[in-house]
């Protein structure tokens, strides 16, 4: 390389760099008053600008989120600027107002360039060529953290078209301007992330985490990427066990069967132009695993699979990201389609112990580094869609208000109360028909006189819901009041026990049926599960406080033998 080039200092002062060779540099100083490009023999030339030379901006779009940087310095991110020009002079950009210019580089032709080290924030960018007072920009860019919702059709919180949740409605102002990712474009997130007639209820949770005075000013992003009726299999990379849904939103596909990872590959490299970096994965799936029957043994090998394949296991994985924060599946209360596969309590069980042992806190062989302790829903009766749905307002905010906790615990302060009362132990109760369950913490709990989610196992016998004929709670202490008098066993809640090498009670009824109910004996039918709900968990917002109600955790504990 004969030829030098010249960077010019914020003084004025510019360097010029004569290269004879690769590892020969000599450094002389010139002062220069105006623009200069490559210097010819050690001389440098004047740069005449062609102010009316268009420049076309391919990358970033509006309103597009880029992830910060999740190491080092956190409060800056890089901007990667694709586009297209021809210039006499260097192109050059400014983001979100930033009192200087940055030099990028040359553009002769396409150009891919990185704006590094820029503060966190959302503004507009703004490129232009050295030399010209015009430029083009794009408006409402972003750098933020970014979320990739995953999963089946309650991953989309998606509700009635009437009851969008604007972000223009919070109580609080924003800094920020939420977005989301869908159709191919960035665009605010001021109601529904997946089809048209839906509405969502994650611009509430995106309004929590912006305006949480405790966390990083910053904006939010989305790409959603869920599938309705999808089963973790078809989320394996390259399983194509069935079609992933091409009839379903956002995605249309010719003959080719991709699957829900591949088709989630391919809209997060496309949101992210290539980068394929975010903050992290929100996972809510399962229903579907009910219905078919996967056992949990299963279901944890796909897990395991889906998660190396990310990139969170000691292979490198296709994205860059911090960790998942995935959801028990919640209270499913009724059939599907006419038949009572959804309703079989004990495939039920699976699933929910196999996303339970998953969780990173769970003391589990099974447990993963980066899989971090979701929602628990056990206590939200579902009203939409064959009742397997968040569907109302009030359920679908109390579902993004639990995904709020769980992200700020996962991501930005591990010390916070995030899941509710813990059970520390399970003992036997002064009369010989009761068991008292103790708590970690003296807090304000609140439920009803017949809550449920709770079985005893001892040996092969069952004993369900309906054996229950009081719940008392006071202070740090559940009490238990049983039809019969119980001896000893393993008291179980939500699921938190693995049913596929224990009794199983597929004949037993638990619960009413109503109406809308799939009547087929011997199947077990649940009602409303409505277990003990937390209520005392405070949260800031722009400085005001915030109450959250947060259920009592899945556990499984052994009791008695009792006198």
């Amino acid at each position: 390389v004969s030829a030098g080039y010249i960077i010019k200092s914020e003084t004025g002062k510019e360097n010029v760099y004569e290269i004879s060779d690769i590892l020969n540099v000599k450094e002389t100083y010139k002062n220069l008053g105006s623009s200069v490009v490559p210097v010819i023999g050690g001389e440098p030339q004047q740069c005449t600008p062609d102010c009316n030379q268009a420049i076309n901006i391919a990358y970033p779009i509006d309103y597009a989120i880029i992830q910060r940087n999740l190491e080092g310095d956190e409060n800056k991110g890089d901007i990667k600027i694709r586009g297209n020009a021809v210039l006499n002079c260097a192109l050059e950009a400014n983001f979100n107002n930033n009192p200087s210019w940055t030099e990028l580089g040359n553009a002769n032709g396409d150009f891919n360039f990185n704006l590094a080290n820029q503060n966190v924030g959302q503004g507009l960018l703004r490129l232009r060529q050295k030399g010209c007072l015009e430029d083009v920009s794009v408006s409402n860019v972003g750098i933020g953290d970014i979320f990739v919702i995953a999963g089946q059709s309650n991953a989309l919180l998606q509700g009635d078209p009437n009851d969008k949740q604007y972000l223009s409605n919070s109580p609080f102002p924003n800094l920020y301007v939420g977005v989301n990712y869908k159709n191919n474009q960035w665009v605010k997130a001021d109601d529904y992330l997946g089809s048209s007639t839906f509405s969502s209820a994650y611009p509430h949770m995106i309004n929590y985490l912006m305006q949480d005075s405790n966390l990083p000013d910053m904006p939010i992003g989305l790409i959603q990427t869920a599938v309705g009726g999808k089963k973790i299999l078809q989320w394996i990379k390259g399983s194509h066990d069935n079609s992933c849904g091409c009839d379903a939103y956002p995605y249309v596909c010719g003959s080719y069967v991709e699957t829900c990872y591949d088709k989630m590959y391919t809209q997060v490299n496309t949101a992210t132009d290539g980068v394929n970096k975010f903050k992290g994965m929100i996972w809510f799936q399962g229903e579907t695993d009910v219905s078919g029957g996967t056992t949990k043994t299963d279901y944890i090998t796909y897990f395991n699979t889906l998660y190396n394949d990310l990139g969170l296991g000691s292979v490198t994985g296709d994205f860059e990201f911090d960790g998942i924060v995935s959801a028990q599946l919640g209270s499913i209360t009724c059939c599907k389609s006419g038949t009572c596969g959804y309703c079989e309590r004990s495939k039920m069980d699976a699933i929910r112990a196999a996303q339970a042992d998953l969780w990173q806190d769970s003391g589990s062989a099974n447990a993963l580094a980066k899989n971090y302790r979701g929602p628990v829903t056990i206590d939200i009766s579902l009203s939409g869609l064959n009742n397997v749905h968040f569907c109302t307002s009030d359920e679908r905010e109390r579902l993004s208000e639990r995904w709020y906790v769980a992200l700020k615990h996962a991501f930005y302060d591990s010390s916070i109360d995030y899941k509710g009362p813990v059970v520390t132990s399970v003992q036997c109760g002064t009369e010989s028909n009761t068991i008292l369950i103790n708590i970690n913490e003296v807090s304000s709990l609140q439920g009803v006189e017949t809550s449920k989610g709770w079985r005893i196992f001892n040996g092969l016998t069952v004993i369900n819901d309906d054996a229950i004929s009081l719940t008392k709670i006071s202070d740090s202490q559940i009490k238990l009041t049983y039809t019969g008098a119980i001896n000893s066993g393993t008291l179980t809640f939500a699921s938190f026990h693995d049913v596929n090498s224990g009794p199983r009670d597929d004949n037993a009824q638990i619960g009413g049926c109503g109406n809308n109910y799939c009547v087929q004996n011997p199947i077990c039918i649940l009602g409303t599960w409505q277990s003990v709900v937390k209520d005392s968990s405070q949260f800031s917002i722009n400085g005001n406080n915030i109450q959250l109600n947060l259920p009592l955790q899945p556990f499984s504990l052994s009791f008695g033998p009792c006198a």
